[in-house]
């Protein structure tokens, strides 16, 4: 063999190695990228978020555990009671999650975070009882879709991840139809409505619709139930309904609840209660902010402070309460908020609400949440266990909340409140449209809730709901009429 002849064959070998080496490359870099495909949500994202906040569509969510994810998350729910005394614990378990609807839309999402939420209610979704056998308990929970898991910063996976939105949401929450003291809302749409009568109303307002939601547990699949899913309020929300700054900053957002007995009123008094919720010590706040946090080490909370100052002067609310509230959309809130009934809310409770400060001009505009205890069932603070219907227009806690208080004690703003009960108890108190939506859920869920044995309520019913919208309609516009004229407005 002559040295070219030789040469030439070790080139071609040589060649033949690089091809198979590229080759190689190739192929684990399609493997790769194949991989990571699953976490990649290629959808109409904006078609996804209609169809699945429009109630009169079928919707259903299967999501599924290992039994070992399953298990862990028990465990971190126990061991943050057997510290704390109640299940808060909000570390998030990867699960998969299957969404089907009524228009033959069909599609997973992988590695979503699960967590339980909410304060009072939030259980253990599996118990034993003396027999050893199997409980399952439904539960309030949230998914993240944005969860990063335990995936390096940097890496393919946490970058995907992090920025990955379903449905157009960062991430959504499921409420159940809770039971209060032994009663169930067998309407089970009250939440969803709720929210459809502040947006009725012309306010702000997270979308809600329901569907049912199944847990599948390695082979074990077990339904959970008819839940309402609920938009929540965060970063992507305020995106979709407030101006940023030149930086592309949002201003401050506060979630306001009643924190052991402490009402969030906005008293003076408020001001010992602001701050960061610290959830892995169960350190919380009434007025928790829930972004701006500079990563949790934020301690100046002056714009807040100064808020509860200006409320409690008596002198805003003739100089310059314009600038600190939107009133309009304020006076909107209570009005609509009167009809609705919840006395678990803002004006009755110092509860469930947010406040946002809008950050070109600092007026803080009120968005309310957790509209579970309403129009005639739940929480009835009530004494005359009426749910309501029988509130006056001006309530003697009023002088407890100083916002209220000093809005209402102005006769222009009574003005304009009085017209806002009269106009909203008139358009959106129509309990033949509550009805025609229950029927409504009803021929999408019921069949299948029977059929499946799922947890909760399984047949759909009407409870007290027309007597609550009529009663609650005519009186209003009673008492409207009343006030008008001891106020002399007539």
């Amino acid at each position: 063999m002559n040295k070219l002849l030789a040469k030439r064959i070790v080139m071609f070998f040589g060649l033949l190695a690089v091809i198979s080496v590229l080759f190689v490359f190739q192929l684990q870099s399609l493997a790769e990228e194949n991989r990571l495909m699953k976490y990649i949500v290629n959808r109409n994202q904006n078609q996804d978020y209609n169809r699945l906040f429009d109630r009169s569509i079928y919707k259903s969510f299967t999501i599924t555990f290992t039994q070992e994810n399953f298990d862990q998350l028990l465990t971190n729910m126990q061991a943050y009671y057997d510290l704390y005394g109640n299940y808060r614990d909000n570390n998030l378990i990867p699960v998969d999650v299957s969404y089907t609807d009524g228009t033959g839309e069909s599609f997973t999402i992988y590695e979503v975070g699960f967590r339980t939420k909410s304060n009072t209610s939030r259980n253990l979704p599996l118990t034993y009882d003396w027999r050893g056998r199997s409980v399952y308990h439904q539960t309030s929970f949230q998914l993240q879709f944005n969860a990063t898991h335990s995936y390096p910063q940097g890496t393919n996976e946490y970058e995907i991840l992090r920025q990955r939105r379903v449905f157009d949401l960062r991430q959504i929450n499921f409420e159940y139809a809770l039971p209060f003291e032994g009663q169930d809302d067998d309407a089970m749409i009250t939440e969803a409505y709720a929210h459809q009568l502040l947006r009725n109303a012309g306010l702000i307002s997270q979308q809600a619709s329901y569907g049912l939601v199944y847990l599948k547990i390695d082979q074990l699949v077990v339904g959970f139930g008819l839940y309402t899913f609920i938009e929540p309020i965060d970063s992507t929300f305020l995106n979709k309904f407030f101006s940023k700054d030149l930086a592309n900053n949002h201003g401050d957002l506060y979630k306001a609840t009643d924190i052991d007995g402490f009402k969030a009123n906005l008293s003076t008094t408020s001001e010992a209660q602001v701050g960061i919720n610290i959830n892995e010590a169960n350190e919380r706040y009434q007025y928790h902010l829930s972004n701006n946090t500079q990563l949790g080490l934020r301690t100046d909370f002056t714009s807040f402070y100064q808020f509860i100052t200006l409320v409690n002067n008596p002198l805003t609310y003739t100089t310059n309460i314009g600038n600190v509230i939107d009133v309009d959309k304020f006076l909107r809130f209570i009005a609509i908020s009167y009809l609705i009934g919840n006395t678990d809310d803002f004006r009755n409770n110092g509860n469930n609400y947010y406040i946002y400060f809008q950050v070109l001009n600092n007026q803080a505009v009120f968005l309310s949440f957790d509209h579970d205890n309403a129009l005639g069932f739940g929480k009835n603070q009530d004494l005359s266990d009426q749910y309501t219907v029988n509130y006056p227009l001006f309530l003697a806690s009023d002088s407890l909340n100083p916002l209220i208080y000093h809005l209402l004690n102005q006769p222009n703003f009574q003005r304009i409140y009085l017209n806002y009960v009269e106009q909203f108890a008139d358009q959106y108190m129509n309990y033949a449209v509550f009805h025609a939506e229950i029927l409504q859920a009803k021929s999408l869920y019921e069949a299948e809730l029977i059929a499946q044995n799922h947890l909760g309520n399984q047949v759909f019913g009407f409870r007290n709901s027309q007597w609550y919208f009529e009663t609650k309609k005519n009186n209003a516009i009673q008492f409207v009429q009343e006030a008008r004229t001891q106020l002399g407005f007539d």
